[in-house]
């Protein structure tokens, strides 16, 4: 079987800042996958980049098309891409195509087509902060025509699934959730102790993108209240300066930046909490991730968070600096219930392995293919 893959960001570790949950699934998945099918990935040329790598048993096609800084992000980004896209599917010549931005298939594609979402542009309109307003409006018609013109939709959480049929009335569709890698991410394989001996007791992890959607000002106004609590912010993204001056007069405030997965597992083993103070949320992977690192944690009540954490960790008020401040000093006063949540987190953390998804998605390339309707 010869399938396409397509996304904008790939690998994760060779795109430093774009790191995100769309360039991090794809690259588990294509792992997993590979051994399996001949996998080919496509997607976006960057500087100091080969056009053609083979890596993993999958080859990497990286398409040139009009340089953002040209036209912006107006749309029109994706509308070239998806030409490139067009073409190089047309010489590959797959038994299916499986496309992790479905905004990027305004021209047809001619072979069967499977799209994922991993979240819609009616949401990024609130809260993107690479993505201007127009750019997005144009999006939300593209991303319509590209799902209705995908065979199967698969979505990473039951909320995701509501959504979609609710602004796109999709049909076709099931939920394949993200996963973790349990060996990598194992609370007994990782040392933390490094962290712990820089930055002192009581830490508060935040991982991910500094953009307004991930409610990183909720936080800094909770630790504004707890002065006796360590804050780390590890992430990057285009709002980092800004949150940077916007911490200088918090002394417990750290702005960590971009870290490479094999040093970010270390501030997770050396967290006491983990916070994820999202405003609005397809999944919640590093949630996922801190929950297999047996932390405990507290993260908004919004989008498919609930249904990630369950009953492990603790939810709060989204944008409720108040409530989420209390809620961090119930879990660094009481360490028996703070232990029990974790224990609970890394046990639920079991049932999400990212090769759990690669055969989940796997069987539906196979039923696809066969003409069946579901998986």
């Amino acid at each position: 079987m010869r399938v396409c893959m397509v996304t904008l960001q790939f690998p994760p570790n060779k795109v430093q800042g774009q790191v995100g949950g769309i360039s991090i699934h794809t690259y588990e998945l294509a792992k997993r996958l590979s051994p399996k099918v001949e996998l080919h990935i496509i997607t976006s040329a960057y500087p100091n980049l080969s056009k053609l790598e083979k890596e993993n048993n999958y080859i990497i096609h990286r398409l040139k098309h009009f340089p953002p800084n040209i036209i912006g992000n107006s749309g029109l980004l994706d509308i070239s891409f998806s030409k490139a896209v067009k073409n190089q599917i047309n010489k590959l010549r797959p038994d299916l195509v499986h496309i992790h931005e479905p905004h990027l298939t305004f021209f047809p594609i001619s072979y069967p087509l499977i799209s994922t979402s991993h979240g819609i542009y009616i949401d990024e309109i609130k809260f993107s902060a690479h993505l201007t307003k127009i750019g997005c409006l144009v999006r939300i018609p593209l991303e319509f025509i590209g799902l209705h013109r995908s065979d199967w939709v698969t979505t990473v959480s039951e909320y995701m699934k509501k959504e979609l049929t609710r602004h796109y009335s999709i049909k076709n569709i099931s939920v394949i959730p993200n996963g973790v890698d349990l060996e990598i991410l194992n609370p007994s394989k990782i040392d933390g102790s490094s962290i712990v001996e820089k930055y002192g007791p009581n830490l508060v992890l935040y991982v991910g993108r500094f953009s307004k959607g991930k409610g990183i000002t909720t936080l800094l106004k909770s630790a504004k209240l707890l002065p006796d609590v360590t804050f780390l912010l590890v992430g990057a993204g285009l709002r980092w300066k800004g949150y940077v001056n916007s911490v200088r007069k918090l002394n417990n405030v750290k702005c960590i930046g971009f870290m490479p997965f094999n040093r970010l597992v270390e501030y997770y083993a050396a967290s006491d909490v983990f916070v994820h103070p999202s405003l609005h949320e397809a999944f919640g992977l590093t949630v996922l991730e801190a929950m297999a690192m047996e932390k405990p944690i507290i993260a908004s009540n919004i989008g498919g968070i609930p249904e990630v954490l369950g009953t492990t960790g603790l939810l709060f008020t989204p944008s409720d600096y108040i409530d989420l401040s209390k809620k961090i000093k119930k879990l660094l006063n009481d360490r028996e219930f703070a232990n029990a949540l974790s224990k609970r987190a890394r046990k639920r953390a079991l049932n999400f392995d990212w090769s759990i998804t690669a055969e989940k998605t796997l069987q539906l390339y196979e039923n696809i293919l066969e003409g069946k309707e579901h998986i």
